[in-house]
């Protein structure tokens, strides 16, 4: 779901044209970056009950 979208009463905030929110169908889980949005190397990913969180806006970029 591109950011700016909603589906469910979810709705995305927009960082960029480009940010997106991961989330579990039919549940209130995102995808979310633990450790209060830590964006270290190795920070693990959890699966968090949806808030709007910033940690919980992922962007995509291609590798090099």
């Amino acid at each position: 779901m591109a950011g700016g979208e909603s589906s469910s009463s979810r709705t995305i905030d927009i960082y960029s044209q480009l940010s997106c929110s991961i989330f579990v169908q039919k549940s209130n889980q995102n995808v979310d970056l633990s450790d209060h949005g830590n964006a270290t190397p190795g920070t693990p990913v959890t699966l968090w009950g949806h808030w709007n969180g910033e940690n919980q806006v992922w962007r995509f970029q291609e590798a090099s």
